[in-house]
């Protein structure tokens, strides 16, 4: 096995004990960098309802689905972003929001 390999197995291994997000209401902020350091400011709520459905804010519904320790989302606010959880935990994930033109940003996001 290559040096490379060996060190590939830890991230598929975390990657698979990643658990699917608890199904509710969760409230989001970004770490946005300015003149002065970091701020946090918020992003509003992101509402994952059983049978892979939700929605960001009071917007449009869209999917969700989870595979792999990745949930993507299809659909609504937050069509084409991905989300991860943080520290392995059901109730906190970071999500890689995709915008238009390409530009990413990437929101933790708490169950409340």
């Amino acid at each position: 096995m290559t040096l490379l390999a060996l060190l590939a197995v830890p991230a598929a291994t975390h990657a698979a004990k990643d658990p699917a997000p608890k199904t509710g209401k969760y409230g989001c902020s970004e770490s946005v960098f300015s003149v002065d350091g970091y701020r946090i400011e918020p992003r509003g709520f992101v509402t994952l309802y059983t049978g892979g459905t939700y929605r960001q804010g009071t917007g449009k519904k869209g999917t969700y689905s989870f595979s792999g320790g990745t949930t993507r989302f299809k659909g609504g606010g937050l069509d084409r972003s991905t989300a991860r959880a943080i520290d392995g935990k059901s109730t906190r994930f970071q999500i890689t929001v995709r915008f238009s033109g390409g530009k990413t940003a990437k929101w933790a996001c708490s169950h409340v």
